[in-house]
């Protein structure tokens, strides 16, 4: 297994269609982990990993855009719609939350609304 987690986003690597190929060529599984940052990129991933993680810290965008920081003005917006996608995408795949006590474990509908919306059934 080989597992695409970096210090930063890891659909920001350029080539990472290219790697995930190659090791599945390999007879190797694919492992990525994303913040879901870059949606327009797990759309048009071909071959798409052998298991996708999204991670977030939060379910609801305020308390999203203090706990996460994103550089991006739009990260929200960005985390949102790639929620929407992963219906849409025939790989293994799960939401990663990070929970911390005290700062974002408050509304834990908010949390099954969101893995709801990421486990509607499509197919890609």
């Amino acid at each position: 297994m080989v597992t695409l987690s970096l210090t930063g986003e890891s659909t920001l690597y350029p080539r990472v269609c290219e790697l995930i190929g190659l090791t599945k060529s390999r007879g190797m599984s694919t492992f990525l982990v994303t913040n879901g940052s870059t949606p327009q990129v797990l759309g048009s991933m071909d071959p798409l990993p052998t298991q996708l993680y999204v991670s977030s810290p939060e379910a609801e965008r305020d308390t999203y855009v203090q706990l996460a920081r994103p550089a991006l003005p739009n990260a929200w917006e960005r985390f949102d719609e790639t929620i929407d996608l992963l219906p849409s995408l025939s790989t293994r795949k799960a939401l990663r939350l990070t929970m911390l006590r005290g700062r974002n474990m408050s509304d834990p509908k908010a949390y099954s609304r969101l893995v709801a919306k990421g486990s509607q059934t499509s197919s890609r």
